[in-house]
């Protein structure tokens, strides 16, 4: 409850029995209206009203406001430290409109400060309604923290803020992906780089000279940098997916590098000795097929390899039990290494 006007007021919330529960001379910042608020049950009440001055008389304007109250904020997890990205926090606070919240990052694994108390005119956004999701994500090559701060919001006002939550996100350390930071003038040749296989695991009765990064049919790679078609073997029609699939390879020369890549399980329309740019589109990926010559949707991938000199045949596999120091004795080079420079 508060007042308008000139007057100066004093204000007093009591209950049935006429007792005060609540009075107030100039809580509304203009030094001369009172404002108060206090949590009531049902039952019956009264606002009184007087003069600051005990003879002094004036009109004034009483508004009165019945809101219900807002519940802590509940939180889950209340920290993390994770090596994946995104990952999702619930946020909750009973009878709020809005969940504001404030947020410090760091992207260098230093810690961050803590972040303010957020408020309607001072946050870094705000979930919309009494629940929802606050999602924590990072960059790759990123080794993120952040800390974040909550409050539930409502007509009636705030709820009481949360402690500073801390979170991070290391993309730096997880040698499943081909991270940011790239060497010089190279970009990845598909978005989301999750390898599923890396260089030197044991598969298929041989060793993996290079990665296989998990995509769907038709996904779009790119060249990694300039460079020419050394070949083009992609456009494979034997009478069977499988061979089809297996036999399918794209290699670039890059004279910057002095390296030969190979595309594996792609198509390209690409010729021998085109030249390509870096981003340009070499082709799209083929579906998989097994040596039944079904579909495979969940093997479909694009075999990555980095080799200091060309072969054309053993590409994706040498003999089993061939050690990484074998490998890169025989040319091969670790792609994910390679694209990071190292």
């Amino acid at each position: 409850a508060y007042s308008t006007g000139t007057t100066d007021t004093y204000g007093y919330l009591k209950n049935s029995g006429c007792s005060n529960i609540k009075y107030d001379d100039d809580a509304a910042g203009d030094g001369k209206n009172f404002s108060f608020s206090s949590p009531v049950t049902a039952g019956t009440y009264y606002i009184t009203v007087r003069h600051y001055s005990s003879t002094g008389l004036g009109a004034y304007g009483l508004r009165v406001n019945f809101f219900v109250p807002i519940g802590p904020v509940s939180v889950n997890p209340t920290f993390g430290t994770w090596t994946s990205s995104p990952r999702n926090v619930s946020v909750s606070s009973t009878n709020a409109s809005r969940i504001y919240y404030t947020i410090r990052t760091t992207t260098d694994g230093t810690t961050p400060v803590d972040p303010p108390v957020p408020t309607s005119s001072a946050n870094d956004g705000y979930i919309t309604g009494s629940s929802g999701t606050f999602q924590v994500y990072a960059s790759a090559g990123q080794n993120k923290k952040l800390k974040v701060r909550f409050r539930g919001y409502n007509n009636g006002g705030y709820g009481a803020t949360t402690g500073s939550y801390a979170y991070s996100i290391n993309l730096a350390i997880n040698n499943n992906y081909i991270y940011y930071p790239l060497a010089a003038n190279l970009t990845v040749p598909i978005s989301s780089v999750t390898i599923a296989t890396p260089f030197g695991a044991q598969a298929f009765g041989g060793t993996h000279t290079g990665v296989d990064i998990m995509k769907p049919i038709n996904t779009i790679v790119y060249s990694i940098g300039d460079g020419v078609v050394r070949i083009n073997n992609t456009n494979k029609n034997s009478g069977s997916e499988y061979l089809n699939y297996w036999n399918s390879f794209l290699v670039i020369y890059y004279p910057s590098l002095d390296r030969f890549v190979y595309y594996g399980h792609l198509s390209s329309s690409l010729t021998d000795n085109a030249s390509v740019k870096k981003y340009q589109p070499l082709g799209n990926l083929r579906g998989s097929y097994n040596s039944n010559n079904v579909r495979t949707p969940s093997n479909d991938h694009l075999h990555l390899g980095v080799k200091t000199d060309y072969i054309e045949s053993g590409w994706g596999y040498t003999a089993a039990g061939t050690s990484i120091t074998a490998l890169e004795g025989q040319g091969w080079r670790d792609p994910v290494k390679f694209m990071r420079g190292q």
